[in-house]
């Protein structure tokens, strides 16, 4: 009977325990999270004044965004990450992209995509970047 209800209270303990620190790992990604949207919108506020960009935008404009996209890209549906990557950079990290570059940081005229996505479109556009993706998947497929 003893060992019986030890045991309960130590699987209760460190399930309490458990949850506590996913909580606290939650906390710690969302104040990341945070933290990279706001840094996206004074990249983007230091960009616009040395390259003549218009800029409207602030933190929590972007934030707005984030929350939108459901934490989501805006191309790929991939998940943003805050977490270290193997790589220079994460390619799941979160980057603002400008859907016509022209027009600035403007409301309305951007949307948040993985860093990875952003080189690409940046590099290719949407069409071929799209384009090469499905090749890709058919090709897989085989």
């Amino acid at each position: 009977m003893y060992c019986n209800s030890t045991n309960a209270l130590v699987a209760f303990l460190f399930g309490v325990r458990m949850a506590n620190r996913s909580t606290q790992w939650k906390r710690k990604q969302n104040k990341l999270m945070d933290y990279r949207l706001a840094q996206l919108a004074y990249r983007a506020k230091v960009r616009s004044l040395a390259k003549g960009f218009e800029y409207d935008i602030d933190p929590e404009y972007v934030k707005e965004l984030y929350e939108m996209q459901d934490g989501k890209c805006c191309v790929s549906g991939r998940t943003f990450s805050c977490d270290e990557s193997e790589y220079r950079v994460n390619p799941d990290a979160v980057s603002l992209d400008r859907i016509i570059p022209k027009l600035g940081y403007t409301k309305g005229n951007l949307r948040l995509v993985t860093w990875q996505v952003n080189c690409a479109i940046s590099e290719f556009g949407l069409d071929n970047f799209l384009s090469i993706c499905q090749d890709a998947i058919d090709f897989n497929r085989g």
